[in-house]
């Protein structure tokens, strides 16, 4: 993702349940800042998550921040 500060990749994650949508914009992709977001993301859910799943709701996330913002 392109910003004001140059090139961002975007984690985002999204709760099925809630439909509750986390993300965050980081200067790399490094597996141990996803690790990081990822903890911080269940530390904010109210229950325990069984397994991660994709549905392409991720994809649909991401097509509406690039609506929204480019």
């Amino acid at each position: 993702m392109q910003t004001e500060e140059g090139h961002q990749y975007l984690c985002v994650a999204i709760d099925r349940t809630s439909k509750v949508a986390f993300a965050e914009l980081h200067p790399r992709a490094k597996r141990v800042i996803a690790a990081e977001f990822l903890r911080r993301v269940l530390d904010k859910l109210p229950y325990k998550v069984a397994h991660p799943w994709t549905n392409e709701q991720v994809e649909r996330m991401n097509r509406t921040n690039k609506e929204a913002t480019v």
